[in-house]
């Protein structure tokens, strides 16, 4: 599971018994970015990759509004190319 937090501290992760589960806290570069035209290519074409690659239970359910937004969201910048 990944989850992002401005202030881990107010972070709290509980599971489906109410036992509260420790994260593992990663840091990534916020600055981290996708600067050319041909890396927001190519991880669209990675995103494809990933859904083609799904079993075929999985291929059959829905996306999520965050699936879709996500997709957008990359096409957008491919087509404005910031």
């Amino acid at each position: 599971m990944y989850c992002g937090a401005k202030h881990w501290e107010n972070f709290l992760r509980i599971d489906d018994d109410g036992n509260e589960v420790i994260p593992k806290i990663v840091d990534f570069p916020i600055e981290e970015s996708i600067t050319t035209k041909q890396q927001r290519i190519e991880l669209l074409h990675e995103m494809i990759q990933a859904y083609k690659n799904l079993p075929q239970q999985a291929q059959i359910m829905p996306p999520t509004n965050y699936d879709l937004y996500a997709a957008l969201s990359l096409l957008y910048e491919i087509i404005i190319d910031e």
